[in-house]
């Protein structure tokens, strides 16, 4: 393994790596291994998304589009992106990033690559077992600047933290021999809970609720040495992660939850002037995702004179399952009639955290049901995605002190069928790679490369396209009315377009908690129910997002342990994912003269004007 002082003479690969002992010797918070790639050329933190969104990034890209490996093989939650398991720090030999130009070996992002490779047992017995914590106020846990402002805090999951929250954090790892010089093995569990405040500040209610987060993870290995030539590894990561919304959501005010989300109703409360007194219940949504993987993978090397030659491949089949859409329950919208409504609110017994839907029937006579929904199919759906990858190297030296590295890789992704088949799939991603080193002189060399890289699609798109679906007759009707006008192809199948995804109705003339449940509507009640956005498959099949890389950089070794590198990286990206509304009103122009006669309140259109013009009417 090349050591950090070492210049690399033998591929253009722009790379970096942490060791086990470099790990122990950063101030990492909470011992994530992810906290400490910032450290990393070429990787910043990422922002965006959702909490619990990957929180790196490599060149600037979308972080849900990175690959992690553990030990060379897939680590990816395929349905939103970012590490299926974070590796514990006790169990990582060393982690590696790739930023740009490495092998036709790895493909599936036009990001970069994070591969963690896990420690083994050996002859010696060796562990340890540690205990660290946060112990919270008045020593730490007050996230304030000098003038009393408090600081924006992340837990370890992403989730914003305020004052009061304290960790505590404990686990050991060992690792020797089962049978000396043969049979060996590895293991690390480590737990994390974080105790954290939640300050309710709503009418009336003015309460901290105590909260917990709990991690747990173990990670285990056996090897074993058939002989020189074969080795066989037995690997299990396992984890358990439960984050507490306590009062409905971690940074407090006007969301509460007596259990927190599991409740099965839901009421949200008014003021006169419209403001959110308080959600009680279920959040309105329900998302229980599954996924299975499955990985095989075989990699080849022989050597021919002067040439390296590499060939492998490898399928992931990933069966994705979600049991998603509303609250079968129903949600309830009611607005407190006036003042003395509100008073009522605030005077209720059960005022609180513990508050629930049930609990406002005592004054149910003192506010209207402004609207109720209710989730019409809850279902449990999903797809399999099937990801082949097969790839061809050779790395050669034509001339003294020069290394040139070719490939070509070709991926697959069964998502890109879309709603047009395997005809309409992306079968043509061939992603050539070409990479030169030279070696200036003892200490320096010069390196740089080309390369075409092609992402998986992230699940969550084609599973949103099934999700909010229809396949009533008169959403079908509406498809084909955008086939006869070309906004679709003629040959567009409705059926492989649409799908019974979920669906809710909503009605205004309710009583509360007597809404009833999807089951007790009638088929002309369900037809009628209307849904703003709705999506369909693409005809055209989907098309694997592209980036073409291109770097060129010097490295240079100053003494035995400071290496300097300086590396231009660039990168273009194609055919990124976005929504069309195939259904959109025709453009308005406001011309110059208008602008100068009119009054801008008098300028754009009307809704109902806008609706006028869409290829298919909405009503």
């Amino acid at each position: 393994r090349r050591g950090v002082a070492e210049v690399n003479r033998v591929n253009a690969e722009v790379s970096s790596s942490l060791s086990a002992a470099s790990l122990e010797d950063l101030p990492v918070e909470g011992r994530n291994v992810t906290q400490s790639l910032y450290r990393l050329p070429n990787v910043t933190p990422s922002t965006g998304f959702f909490p619990e969104a990957p929180n790196v990034s490599i060149n600037g890209a979308n972080g849900l589009y990175t690959n992690y490996l553990i030990d060379g093989m897939d680590n990816n939650e395929q349905f939103l992106g970012g590490p299926q398991f974070e590796v514990p720090t006790g169990a990582v030999k060393d982690v590696t990033v790739l930023t740009s130009t490495y092998s036709a070996e790895y493909g599936r992002t036009g990001n970069g690559i994070f591969n963690v490779t896990t420690k083994s047992g050996s002859n010696q017995f060796e562990g340890e077992a540690f205990y660290l914590t946060r112990p919270g106020q008045p020593i730490d846990g007050e996230f304030t600047d000098a003038s009393g402002n408090e600081l924006p805090r992340r837990d370890l999951s992403g989730n914003a933290v305020q004052n009061g929250f304290q960790r505590h954090q404990g686990g050991f790892a060992l690792g020797g021999p089962i049978v000396k010089d043969r049979t060996f093995f590895f293991a690390n569990l480590e737990h994390t809970t974080d105790w954290k405040d939640n300050l309710l500040d709503a009418p009336g209610v003015r309460q901290t609720i105590d909260g917990q987060n709990q991690f747990t993870y173990f990670s285990g290995r056996i090897d074993h040495h058939w002989n020189d030539r074969w080795r066989s590894t037995a690997r299990v990561n396992a984890n358990r992660v439960r984050i507490d919304r306590q009062g409905g959501g971690l940074t407090g005010g006007v969301t509460f939850a007596s259990a927190a989300n599991t409740q099965r109703r839901d009421g949200v409360h008014q003021d006169p002037q419209g403001t959110t007194v308080a959600v009680l219940g279920n959040p309105g949504f329900t998302f229980d995702s599954v996924e299975n993987t499955i990985q095989l993978q075989q990699k080849l090397t022989y050597r021919l004179g002067s040439h390296t030659l590499k060939a492998g491949g490898d399928v992931l089949v990933s069966d994705h399952s979600l049991a998603g859409g509303g609250n079968p329950n129903g949600n309830y919208v009611v607005r407190l009639q006036d003042e003395a409504a509100l008073s009522a609110f605030q005077s209720l017994d059960e005022l609180g955290p513990g508050l629930r839907p049930g609990d406002l029937r005592s004054i149910q006579n003192q506010f209207t049901v402004e609207n109720y929904s209710v989730e019409l199919r809850p279902s449990t759906f999903g797809r399999r995605q099937d990801l082949v990858g097969l790839y061809v190297e050779d790395q050669f030296a034509p001339v003294p002190n020069l290394t040139v590295t070719t490939g070509l890789r070709w991926d697959y992704d069964s998502l890109t069928e879309g709603g047009g088949g395997p005809e309409e799939a992306d079968w043509n991603n061939l992603a050539p790679r070409l990479s030169f080193n030279y070696a200036l002189d003892g200490r320096t060399s010069l390196r740089g490369g080309y390369g075409i890289f092609y992402d998986k699609i992230v699940y969550s798109a084609v599973s949103d396209a099934l999700q909010q679906n229809v396949s009533s007759p008169a959403y079908k009707d509406q498809i084909r009315v955008l086939i006869d006008q070309g906004i679709l192809p003629s040959d567009t199948d409705v059926d492989e377009v649409t799908f019974s995804g979920n669906r809710s109705a909503s009605f205004q003339d309710v009583d509360y908690l007597e809404g009833p449940t999807g089951s007790e509507l009638s088929s002309g009640q369900i037809a009628a129910s209307f849904s703003n956005e709705r999506r369909i498959l693409n005809p055209n099949g989907y098309e694997n997002p592209q980036t073409h890389q291109f770097s060129l950089g010097v490295q240079r070794q100053f003494g035995d342990d400071l290496l300097a590198y300086v590396d231009v990286i660039h990168t273009r990206s194609y055919d990124q994912f976005r929504l069309r509304d195939l259904n959109a009103p025709d453009p308005y122009d406001i011309s110059a003269r208008e602008l100068a006669i009119n009054r801008a309140e008098n300028l754009p259109r009307s809704r109902v004007e806008a609706d006028k013009t869409r290829p298919v009417d909405l009503f």
